[in-house]
């Protein structure tokens, strides 16, 4: 149909009369002279271009035309659901980390036809096919760099040492939103794949001093709000394998939850164990305790 109009088919004066029609069908009242005028003027108003009295109901049927195609082009894409998080998170695990190392963190994106189609095997050996399971290991598991590819990025912990020799450990998943401006995560949704869906993934969930805490320096929170996630927010999930609950702060399961609520926020919280993923927090908000327990 787009094509057909937008080669210059124009309306007949049947088919103006027509159109009319349907507005009176639709609106339930008829034009008067001086409502057809304003309709008009709206048109140019819109187009910023005249009708001529020859052919009024070309730049008409044009102007519908735009705006239905307009409207057929706007990206959808299917929110992910437990199934798809878990198809994903179990084959790079199978096929790339294969269990031989610790605490890890990606994130890894899909195209939206790849995101539509389903995360399934097949879709999955297409986006991620080309990914080497020993290269991502051995960057990991020796020298601690970050692993960056066109659709997936990942890092493990490093320890660092403070000018006063004080010790700390920068967590994977902060070292792939850092520095905050030129990060792995920002490169990578700012790369000329498309993005559709979104997984990042750690094996234990964000800490509640620094990942989750907004008002942290370290807050993965804050970063992730400055990137370029997808709009859709259920195009988005964040999936952990085990409750991190032995952090030096010594959280509460209380303060557990209102941190991995704050995760929630901006991307959807999953724990996949068991041969599923489930979501943190149901539709109304409440809490699902396999998550934690």
């Amino acid at each position: 149909m787009c094509r057909a109009r937008a080669t210059g088919t124009s309306e007949t004066s049947q088919e103006h009369q027509r159109h009319h029609r349907s507005i009176r069908d639709i609106t339930g009242t008829s034009e008067t002279s001086q409502g057809h005028q304003r309709h008009h003027r709206s048109i140019r108003d819109i187009t910023g271009a005249s009708e001529t009295s020859a052919h009024p109901q070309v730049k008409m049927g044009h102007m519908t035309l735009t705006l239905l195609c307009l409207a057929a082009y706007i990206l959808v894409v299917t929110p992910l659901v437990p199934d798809a998080v878990f198809n994903a998170t179990s084959y790079i695990e199978k096929n790339i980390f294969r269990g031989s190392l610790g605490q890890y963190a990606y994130f890894v994106k899909f195209t939206p036809d790849e995101c539509n189609i389903g995360l399934h095997e097949t879709t999955l050996q297409t986006a991620l096919g080309g990914i080497s399971g020993a290269d991502v290991r051995t960057i990991l598991g020796n020298t601690k760099p970050i692993y960056q590819g066109d659709r997936m990025v990942a890092a493990a912990p490093i320890d660092r040492t403070l000018p006063n020799r004080k010790k700390y450990k920068d967590h994977a998943e902060y070292r792939l939103l850092e520095p905050e401006n030129n990060s792995a995560i920002r490169g990578l949704l700012n790369n000329n794949v498309q993005t559709g869906c979104v997984i990042f993934f750690s094996v234990l969930s964000p800490c509640v001093g620094k990942c989750t805490n907004p008002y942290s320096p370290y807050s993965i929170i804050t970063r992730l709000g400055n990137v370029n996630l997808p709009n859709i927010h259920n195009a988005r999930a964040f999936a952990f394998r085990i409750p991190y609950k032995t952090e030096r702060s010594h959280p509460t399961e209380e303060q557990i939850w209102n941190s991995w609520a704050n995760m929630n926020n901006v991307m959807p919280l999953y724990r996949c164990r068991n041969q599923r993923c489930t979501n943190c927090f149901d539709n109304n908000g409440r809490r699902v305790a396999a998550c934690y327990t």
